[in-house]
């Protein structure tokens, strides 16, 4: 599955509104924390912003495991998504995270899945918290000081009286060698 995230729609749904941080700051944040569970559960993304202001054209990158998107000038983020969604011949494996009504209904009339974005970040943080125990429980084999084999300790019983004579015990470990040779 590809997510395809609407970027400030996420954004001002967590919790960035809240702090007195910069957007930059915010922007920043997120993408370090999609991208540390999106290489953790092995995802897809592709976060798309607007940048109505900029004067440049569209601007795409990677940071570790996600896509970036800064749309063109005087496009949105809805834009840039509703065009891609319908350029896609195949939208079976493509699901859009935004909490954005008409987003949504535009792209599920395309035949996209959509997500809201708070459903996305539970499903997000449980999947995540899986693969970190599972990480955590993983165990290393110890490793072997040298290449001989170990020396093998023979527990004696104390009650050595219950044993057989030492004599029968030879005996029978030559008995024992001819069956296997032969």
């Amino acid at each position: 599955m590809h997510y395809y995230i609407d970027g400030y729609n996420l954004l001002f749904r967590t919790a960035w509104k809240s702090h007195s941080q910069s957007l930059e700051k915010g922007r920043s944040d997120l993408i370090h924390e999609l991208d540390r569970k999106a290489k953790l559960c092995r995802l897809n993304i592709t976060v798309i912003f607007d940048a109505p202001l900029q004067t440049e054209e569209l601007k795409r990158g990677h940071f570790h495991s996600l896509e970036i998107i800064f749309t063109a000038y005087g496009q949105t983020a809805d834009d840039y998504i509703i065009s891609y969604f319908e350029t896609k011949k195949s939208l079976h494996h493509a699901t859009l995270v935004s909490s954005d009504k008409r987003l949504q209904h535009r792209v599920q009339a395309l035949g996209a899945k959509t997500e809201p974005v708070e459903q996305f970040l539970s499903w997000l943080e449980k999947k995540s918290r899986k693969k970190r125990v599972y990480v955590k429980e993983v165990k290393v084999a110890p490793k072997v000081a040298s290449k001989t084999t170990p020396k093998t300790e023979i527990a004696v019983p104390v009650d050595t009286e219950k044993l057989p004579p030492l004599s029968d015990l030879v005996r029978w470990e030559e008995l024992f060698r001819k069956r296997i040779t032969s």
